[in-house]
C-alpha cells in the first residue's frame, strides 16, 4: 500500500487507513468474502468518514491495482488516496 497524502489528510483517524489495509489485503488473499469487504467498508463510512464529511471512493484499474481516495464531500478535494500494487504481501 501507498498512501498519497494530501495537507488535508492530518486530520484523518488512522484507523481508517488501518481498516481499509487490511480490509483490501483480506479481500486479496480470499480470507473474507466481498460481503464482508462491503461491511467493512460500511462502517467505516458511517463512523469515521460521513461525521467529518468525508467520502470514501474506489477505482479498480485494468492491471489489479486498487486506490482508495477519501474526498471531502463539499469542495470534492482528494484527502488522502491509498494505493495497492496488484499483488499485496498479507502479513
Amino acid at each position: 500500500m501507498t498512501l498519497i497524502p494530501s495537507p488535508l489528510s492530518a486530520g484523518l483517524p488512522e484507523i481508517v487507513l488501518i481498516v481499509l489495509n487490511q480490509a483490501e489485503k483480506r479481500r486479496r488473499a480470499g480470507m473474507i468474502d466481498n460481503a464482508e469487504f462491503e461491511r467493512q467498508l460500511n462502517r467505516i463510512r458511517k463512523e469515521e468518514l460521513k461525521p467529518r464529511a468525508l467520502s470514501l471512493e474506489i477505482s479498480a484499474f485494468p492491471d489489479g491495482r486498487t486506490q482508495f481516495s477519501i474526498v471531502h464531500r463539499s469542495t470534492q478535494e482528494v484527502s488522502a488516496a491509498l494505493d495497492f500494487p496488484t499483488q499485496v504481501p498479507v502479513y
